[in-house]
């Protein structure tokens, strides 16, 4: 793992998602293993984050987001959001 790669977790985890490494793969797609280990609550808040990114990375990028289908495609945009963010801010 590389310091831009750090960065970008750190972000992430700032902003209040779980890192973009942790649950997701593409091989395999959603760890659902991760989602199996939180409460109800912190599940609520942290897919509420994801939606918020989310709508930013859409706005961003001009991008309708009911054109965005699966969350495969919908986490690659907010993880494009994310590592744009750090080039942006010099992370």
């Amino acid at each position: 793992m590389n310091a831009k790669e750090i960065i970008k977790q750190i972000t992430e985890i700032d902003k209040g998602i779980i890192p973009f490494c942790v649950w997701y793969n593409k091989p395999n797609g959603i760890n659902q293993d991760r989602w199996t280990s939180m409460t109800v609550e912190e599940k609520i808040m942290l897919k509420r984050k994801f939606r918020k990114l989310f709508r930013k990375a859409c706005r961003k990028f001009g991008i309708n987001p009911k054109q965005i289908k699966g969350p495969g495609n919908k986490a690659s945009l907010v993880r494009r959001y994310i590592e744009e963010f750090c080039e942006e801010n010099k992370f």
